[in-house]
């Protein structure tokens, strides 16, 4: 696992999310900061920024030894970040499948995509039936068909730690996928 490039789930100190990403990619690690676009208006101008959308969830594509040799030069400088674990008991950290990161960053890059609390939707998950988009934009996608909002979405969730809503998506959009299409 040392030596296998993998996407890995990290957590950088709150607020510092953005520059440990620049500097992780300053090395040439392949980084998603999952952000949303926020706006305010003062002085009757409407401004707008993108800010993370969780504190402290950074993705990370590289070998665990690589990140970890960069991890103890970055917290010497002040810049700290840890690994993800399933569990307190748990060896490895929580790593990610590229299929999975795929549909996150296509989810995320379309509009009205928003991210939740994976936890307090995973048991309706779990009841949920497993789909793949088969048309329009989102063609290709898979994840949960629930509701985590008002309307029925697919929902992608990444090993319990990340999920990502899509925008509203009629049920003729979508099939529901049997356990080997799922395991394929």
């Amino acid at each position: 696992m040392d030596n296998e490039l993998h996407w890995f789930y990290i957590s950088p100190w709150p607020n510092t999310e953005r520059k440990v990403k620049a500097h992780l990619e300053a090395c040439g690690i392949q980084c998603i900061l999952p952000v949303q676009r926020i706006s305010y208006r003062e002085a009757g101008v409407n401004y707008w920024y993108n800010t993370p959308t969780a504190h402290g969830v950074l993705f990370a594509r590289s070998t665990m030894q690589e990140l970890e040799k960069i991890r103890v030069a970055f917290w010497n400088r002040g810049l700290r970040f840890v690994f993800r674990y399933e569990s307190k008991e748990s060896e490895s950290p929580i790593t990610i499948s590229d299929e999975v990161m795929d549909d996150v960053l296509f989810a995320l890059s379309q509009p009205g995509t928003i991210c939740i609390n994976p936890h307090k939707f995973l048991p309706l998950a779990l009841k949920s039936d497993y789909v793949e988009v088969i048309e329009g934009p989102l063609r290709g996608l898979r994840g949960y068909w629930m509701r985590p909002r008002k309307t029925y979405c697919v929902t992608i969730i990444v090993n319990d730690v990340f999920a990502v809503a899509t925008r509203y998506l009629p049920p003729e959009m979508v099939r529901v996928l049997t356990e080997e299409e799922r395991n394929a």
